[in-house]
């Protein structure tokens, strides 16, 4: 119940009737009967994280790429759909709306994780001030190049969790206090001398 479960994938993903998978590299999907047998369901991933209650699930899936199976004419469209399965106690975060495309990058990663490498170690930021911080970046580079990408977050979760140190936060009303609290000692230390 205290556990924190994680779930990451990067790669291709594509939405059929509804339904979102995930597309293992060496997948040969040759018509829409072998999606289910060749790709993971996404709801799979949600129901087993569900089943498992942990106090947290973070599914982040970078996979809303356009449908690398477009010969079979029987798969179409492009990103992912909307979950329709959503555990409580879950952050689910998309690099871009559903139903649309992520861009792939320039380098090793794409834009959306290379945002994410950045400040996934940041020290005292909550989850979700860290996934803020990776949207503007992902959006302030995607307008860089002409094309707006904002990514999607789905949150019902009302606790608080940092990949790094959230007890290395400071509350401002208890630095207020210290800082109040060192005065007055300043102050006697000064009568008293």
């Amino acid at each position: 119940p205290s556990d924190v479960a994680l779930f990451y994938f990067a790669g291709h993903g594509l939405e059929l009737a509804g339904e979102n998978y995930l597309v293992p590299t060496d997948a040969d999907i040759r018509s829409k009967a072998y999606v289910e047998n060749d790709a993971v369901r996404v709801n799979f991933v949600l129901d087993e994280m569900g089943a498992a209650k942990a106090r947290l699930n973070i599914v982040i899936l970078d996979a809303c790429r356009n449908n690398p199976f477009t010969r079979v004419r029987s798969i179409s469209g492009n990103g992912l759909a909307f979950p329709n399965s959503i555990p409580s106690g879950s952050i689910i975060i998309f690099p871009t709306a559903p139903g649309q495309v992520a861009l792939d990058g320039s380098g090793e990663n794409g834009v959306f994780t290379s945002h994410l490498l950045k400040h996934l170690p940041t020290t005292g930021i909550t989850v979700e001030e860290m996934f803020k911080r990776v949207s503007s970046g992902v959006r302030s580079d995607s307008l860089a190049v002409g094309r707006e990408q904002v990514p999607w977050l789905n949150l019902s979760f009302s606790g608080e969790f940092c990949f790094v140190g959230c007890g290395t936060r400071i509350d401002p009303l208890a630095y207020a206090s210290v800082v109040k609290e060192k005065a007055e000692i300043e102050k006697t230390t000064q009568l008293l001398q």
